[in-house]
């Protein structure tokens, strides 16, 4: 059984994103703030079952764990309900087509995978079936020009 994904993925330049300025002044915190909280809130999320979802998010440890006023923590979550970055189904906006990509991918690579070795793997037959005795007489017998009788015996 494959490894259950223990991170999440952050793309270069995530820091200097304009939301996260946007946010840091609607929200009287500073950039660092709202990233911190943003990081948080992506790692929360890529725990969660199902994957992406923020409704058991718990403001009030991470704003505690963050060093945040509860707040402001309250207010970013909140003007990120009101942009629509996390979705009415508490879930973080585009999760799945920004974050897993390969899943998809993977699954159909590990099944034609498994097709292949399927293919590859040795018919197992009954070593006494008329075949294979047949087979196995064909590979032990001489061939007609080399009958001598050392290789006459078997």
């Amino acid at each position: 059984m494959p490894k259950k994904m223990t991170g999440f993925r952050i793309f270069h330049g995530a820091v200097y994103e304009p939301w996260i300025a946007l946010a840091a002044e609607r929200c009287d915190m500073s950039r660092a703030e709202v990233f911190t909280m943003w990081i948080a809130l992506q790692d929360h999320a890529s725990q969660s079952d199902p994957r992406g979802t923020v409704q058991d998010f718990d403001i009030d440890a991470v704003s505690i764990a963050l060093n945040i006023a509860q707040e402001k923590s309250a207010n970013l979550l909140l003007f990120w309900r009101e942009r629509s970055t996390i979705t009415q189904d508490h879930a973080l906006k585009n999760w799945m087509k920004k974050k897993h990509h390969s899943t998809d991918r993977m699954r159909a690579f590990r099944a034609r995978r498994a097709e292949q070795q399927t293919r590859k793997a040795p018919q197992k037959t009954d070593p006494d079936s008329p075949a294979a005795v047949a087979a196995r007489r064909q590979r032990l017998m001489p061939q007609a020009g080399n009958a001598t009788p050392e290789n006459r015996r078997l």
